[in-house]
C-alpha cells in the first residue's frame, strides 16, 4: 500500500508540473495580444478623465467582461473565437457611454472640479477620495433622481473636491516648513522655546487661511509662505543647538564657544583672539556690530525688492510671449474659421468660435421625427465636415445630437445620442479619427436651436452640432 501511494504522489507530482510548463508555454494570439493592448490604451483615457464615476455599475461591467477576455486570452484562445465575448463588451461599453453622456449633461460641473483638484496634486488625498466615492455613489442614481434634490448633492461633491485642491496646494507650498517644524517639535521645541513654536504654529496657520481664500492667485500667499518657511527652519535651528547644549558637557559647550568666537573675530585683522579674556571678546563683538543689525536688515530689504522685481520682471516676460502666442493662436484660429465657413452655405450650416473651439452647426442636417437614421442629404454635408476636420487637425470632435421636445426627455436623450452616434460612425468612416477622437453626446430637447412651438423649429432641432476642440496656447 505504501509503495503504491508513494507512487500516486509521484504520478500526481509529475503531472501537475507538466501542466504547469504547459501553461507557461501557452503563446497569445498575436491578434488578441493587439486588441488588448488598444482596449487597455482606451480604458486608461476614460479613467483619466474621470469617466468611470459617471457610470461606475456600467463600467464595473465593462471591465469584468474584459477581464475573462484576458484571462481566456493567457489560455490561449484564438481571437476568432472569441468573437461573441467581445461583442458582449462592446455592447456594455456603448451602454457606458450613453451612461456617461447623460450624466455629463448634469454633472459637468463637478467634472471640472475634479480635474482643477487633480491638477493641484489632489489625487490619493483622503478628502479626494471621498469626493471620488460621492461622485461615483452621485453619477449611478442620476437618471433616478430630481434635478432639483440633485443639485444639492452635486455643490456639495464640487465643495469636496475644492477642498482637497486646497489640501493639495497648502502640502506642496508648506511642505519644507512643515517638515522643519515637525522635526523641530519632535526635538521638544516647545519645551525650549515656547514661544518661538507658539509663533511659527499661528505663521503656518495663517499661510494655510490665505491658501485657503486665494488658492489660484500665489501673489496673496506666497509671503506667508516665505515667513512660516523662515520661522520654521530658525525654530529648527536655535531647537537643534539647544538639543546639543542640553546634552553635552560643560567643558565641551565651553570650547565650542570659545572656537565660534575666535573664528568670529578673526574676520577683524587688527585682532588677536589668543591675547583677549571671553569678557573682552564678547565686548569686541558688540562695539563692532553695534550697526550690523541695521546693515543686515537694509541688506536683507534689498535683497528682497531685488528678488520680488527680479519675479516680477520674469513674470512679464513670460505674459508678453503668452500674449504674443495667443495673438497668433487667434489670427490662426480665425483664418481657419473663415476656411471652414467657406465649405458650407448659410441653409447646411452655422459655423462659429467658442474660445479655442469651432463649432459647426448642422442646420441643414434635419433627423425625421423620431428617427435616428441618417437623412438621404445628410452625407453631402458630412463630408465636408470630414473636411473641416483636414483643415483644423483637432485634439477631439464632439458630435451633440439634439432632439425636438415631443416626449420625454429620457427617451429624447437617448435618441438624440443615437443621432450623434450615426453621425460619429459616418465620420469615421470618412476620415482618419479613431474612436477615441470622437466624443458622442446626446442632450436631447435641453439645447434647442430653433422654437419647439412650430413644426419648422421642432425640424431644425432634429439635429447635430460638431464641436472641434483645439489646442488653446
Amino acid at each position: 500500500m505504501k509503495t503504491a501511494s508513494l507512487a500516486s504522489i509521484v504520478c500526481a507530482s509529475l503531472l501537475m508540473s507538466a501542466c504547469s510548463t504547459t501553461n507557461k508555454n501557452v503563446k497569445m494570439d498575436p491578434k488578441v495580444k493587439t486588441e488588448l493592448s488598444e482596449y487597455k490604451s482606451q480604458t486608461n483615457i476614460k479613467e483619466s478623465r474621470g469617466e468611470h464615476l459617471l457610470a461606475p455599475d456600467a463600467w464595473e461591467e465593462v471591465e469584468e467582461i474584459q477581464k475573462e477576455i484576458t484571462e481566456r486570452a493567457r489560455e490561449g484562445v484564438l481571437f476568432s473565437e472569441m468573437q461573441d465575448l467581445m461583442n458582449q463588451r462592446d455592447k456594455a461599453m456603448e451602454n457606458f457611454r450613453e451612461k456617461v453622456s447623460f450624466a455629463k449633461t448634469h454633472l459637468a460641473e463637478v467634472l471640472v472640479a475634479r480635474d482643477d483638484a487633480v491638477s493641484a496634486g489632489a489625487y490619493g488625498l483622503e478628502k479626494f477620495n471621498e469626493a471620488d466615492d460621492e461622485f461615483s455613489d452621485l453619477s449611478e442614481s442620476v437618471q433616478e433622481k430630481d434635478l432639483n434634490e440633485m443639485f444639492g448633492e452635486r455643490s456639495e461633491i464640487i465643495e469636496m473636491y475644492k477642498e482637497a485642491k486646497i489640501e493639495a496646494i497648502q502640502n506642496r507650498e508648506l511642505r519644507v516648513a512643515t517638515t522643519d517644524f515637525n522635526m523641530a517639535l519632535e526635538m521638544d521645541s516647545d519645551d525650549f522655546f515656547e514661544k518661538q513654536t507658539e509663533e511659527t504654529k499661528k505663521s503656518m496657520e495663517r499661510a494655510k487661511e490665505l491658501i485657503a481664500e486665494y488658492p489660484d492667485a500665489k501673489k496673496y500667499y506666497e509671503e506667508s509662505v516665505r515667513t512660516a518657511g523662515i520661522k520654521a527652519a530658525n525654530l529648527l535651528s536655535l531647537t537643534q543647538t539647544a538639543k546639543w547644549i542640553d546634552e553635552k558637557p560643560a567643558s565641551e559647550i565651553s570650547s565650542k564657544l570659545h572656537e565660534d568666537m575666535n573664528r568670529v573675530l578673526s574676520n577683524y585683522s587688527y585682532i588677536n583672539p589668543e591675547l583677549y579674556s571671553w569678557n573682552s571678546k564678547v565686548q569686541i563683538v558688540e562695539n563692532e556690530s553695534e550697526f550690523m543689525p541695521h546693515l543686515v536688515g537694509e541688506l536683507s530689504d534689498a535683497q528682497w525688492k531685488a528678488s520680488v522685481r527680479a519675479h516680477e520682471l520674469d513674470k512679464m516676460e513670460k505674459t508678453n510671449s503668452k500674449l504674443k502666442n495667443q495673438l497668433d493662436r487667434e489670427k490662426e484660429l480665425d483664418e481657419n474659421m473663415k476656411k471652414v465657413a467657406a465649405l458650407f452655405t448659410k441653409e447646411e450650416a452655422e459655423v462659429y468660435r467658442k474660445g479655442n473651439d469651432i463649432v459647426v452647426k448642422l442646420i441643414g442636417l434635419n433627423f425625421a421625427f423620431n428617427k435616428a437614421n441618417l437623412p438621404e442629404d445628410a452625407k453631402d454635408i458630412l463630408k465636408k465636415v470630414s473636411e473641416v476636420s483636414e483643415i483644423l487637425e483637432p485634439e477631439e470632435v464632439k458630435v451633440i445630437g439634439r432632439s425636438d421636445s415631443i416626449g420625454d426627455a429620457l427617451y429624447n436623450q437617448k435618441l438624440s445620442q443615437k443621432r450623434a452616434q450615426n453621425v460619429s460612425e459616418f465620420l469615421r468612416k470618412e476620415t482618419n479619427m479613431s474612436e477615441e477622437d470622437l466624443e458622442v453626446m446626446g442632450v436631447g430637447f435641453q439645447r434647442p436651436y430653433a422654437e419647439n412651438k412650430t413644426k419648422q423649429g421642432r425640424a431644425m432641432n432634429r439635429s447635430v452640432d460638431i464641436v472641434f476642440e483645439t489646442t488653446g496656447s
